[in-house]
């Protein structure tokens, strides 16, 4: 979000504020059915906190099914899930920043957890700018959600130790099932040629995959940059290594524009396969509606995408 953006939301949400919270005697509103009201910034963290949490917690989500992070802006209905919050966990490594004065602006009195902590962070770097935070698509990787369930049982149990002992188990139960996984994914591309195991996607989000699982990132469609449009030159010079390197396919994403990686796939003369899943979860009841599925079905989209034949 731009700082000029950034400038007239905020003014909106402390508007608002001054009306969501006139007349409220409790800065901290109780859930209906006296459960732990926690606010998660987005879909991947609810789904790893509902499988550690349970019925313990009431979740709501600031950046929902479909939501893009780098074009998301908040609205005053995320100040007031934020104020009626108890606990908050957070991605970090920049893509929920917007965080802080959020807070900031609702008053919001929450505890904080910050689910990246501890994860270790792929540099994200291009010629013209640098991201100084790291790449923040941590949750495609099943060793960083598993830091990241940690990190959530730790921030529920001090939060709630009476029922540390529940989070700490639901964690390792949950731990065990990412395992488990891992070793499907691996199975799952395991087939794949080392001269195949090369993936072009829409943007920068699957790093962590393809470095756990042992794919090479020849490119992405769109840079992570404050900018819209790559540059024409910066197209050329994809289609041209696309080629070179002999790629398989493009994968696009279900939160981006498909548009501009259709025109690529038709010059580099590769297959344009879409709908990854890589910002946010699907809709309930999609093949992605809960993390273990995104992750599997990211996995069997992208194995055969590799292994069947260009054009």
């Amino acid at each position: 979000m731009s700082d000029r953006n950034w400038r007239v939301v905020a003014a909106l949400l402390i508007l608002a504020l001054h009306g969501l919270l006139a007349g409220c005697s409790d800065p901290v509103a109780q859930s209906p059915t006296g459960t732990i009201i926690a606010v998660a910034t987005t879909t991947q963290i609810a789904d790893l906190l509902h499988n550690v949490a349970g019925d313990k917690v009431e979740i709501r989500v600031i950046m929902k099914e479909g939501s893009n992070h780098h074009t998301f802006e908040p609205t005053t209905s995320d100040l007031k899930l934020l104020s009626d919050a108890q606990i908050i966990f957070a991605n970090g490594v920049g893509l929920d920043s917007w965080l802080d004065q959020l807070i900031e602006s609702s008053g919001s009195p929450a505890t904080r957890v910050v689910t990246s902590e501890g994860v270790d962070l792929r540099d994200l770097s291009h010629e013209d700018h640098v991201h100084p935070d790291g790449d923040p698509h941590i949750w495609h990787s099943t060793e960083n959600a598993k830091i990241m369930v940690a990190n959530i049982a730790r921030g529920m149990a001090a939060f709630d130790p009476a029922n540390q002992t529940f989070y700490e188990q639901n964690a390792q139960a949950y731990t065990t099932q990412l395992d488990a996984l891992a070793a499907e994914i691996r199975a799952l591309l395991e087939p794949i040629p080392p001269e195949r195991r090369k993936l072009v996607t829409s943007h920068e989000a699957f790093g962590y995959f393809a470095g756990q699982f042992d794919l090479r990132i020849v490119g992405t469609v769109i840079i992570a940059s404050e900018s819209s449009e790559p540059s024409s030159r910066y197209v050329v010079q994809l289609i041209q290594k696309i080629r070179q390197e002999q790629v398989s396919a493009i994968f696009t994403e279900t939160t981006l524009d498909p548009r501009l990686a259709e025109q690529i796939a038709q010059e580099a003369g590769v297959k344009l396969i879409p709908n990854l899943y890589s910002d946010t979860l699907g809709e309930p009841g999609s093949e992605a509606d809960t993390y273990i599925k995104m992750m599997r079905y990211n996995a069997t989209v992208i194995a055969a995408g590799l292994q069947e034949d260009t054009p």
